[in-house]
């Protein structure tokens, strides 16, 4: 720690006691939490090509420094938060005695999850293929296993 990053708050046994210039910011899990919550919310409006990491910090109320030392490009940000969005994507299931009933039921599950602004911010994602091949591959393959789960017991269902 510099000494730019210390002021002297009060004196303890006659020699001042240093206290931290960042002292009550938000930091680890809370600033990950904040960083990755904006992002998406960035993406889902902005989209990929236009998605701004000072916009992105200064929401999350961080430095733009904190935002490159967990995700050092642009690229790896809006991977992190898309691999948060996928890791918790289950689309809703359900056994209604038809392909047909099942399949509107997923459809439903997709329509309501692209009403949330990180469904938005997928969907942008996978929909970038220009802007970004990398990270619309990546969105692409984590939806397509994620959706693929539930067609498998669908249609392994309605052949039985």
């Amino acid at each position: 720690m510099c000494s730019s990053d210390l002021k002297t708050s009060a004196v303890k046994g006659g020699a001042p006691v240093a206290r931290r210039r960042d002292a009550g910011r938000a930091r680890g899990a809370t600033v990950t939490d904040a960083v990755l919550d904006r992002t998406l919310e960035e993406l889902a409006t902005a989209g990929l090509g236009q998605i701004s990491v000072d916009r992105i910090a200064r929401a999350a109320e961080v430095n733009k420094t904190s935002v490159y030392r967990r995700w050092p490009t642009r690229e790896a940000l809006i991977a992190a938060a898309l691999g948060r969005v996928l890791g918790d994507l289950t689309l809703a299931q359900a056994d209604t005695g038809t392909l047909r009933g099942d399949l509107l039921h997923l459809g439903a599950s997709v329509a309501a999850l692209l009403e949330r602004p990180a469904g938005r911010a997928l969907a942008r994602a996978v929909f970038a293929e220009v802007e970004a091949p990398s990270i619309a591959a990546l969105a692409r393959q984590q939806l397509e296993a994620s959706a693929n789960g539930p067609a498998v017991v669908m249609v392994a269902r309605a052949m039985a």
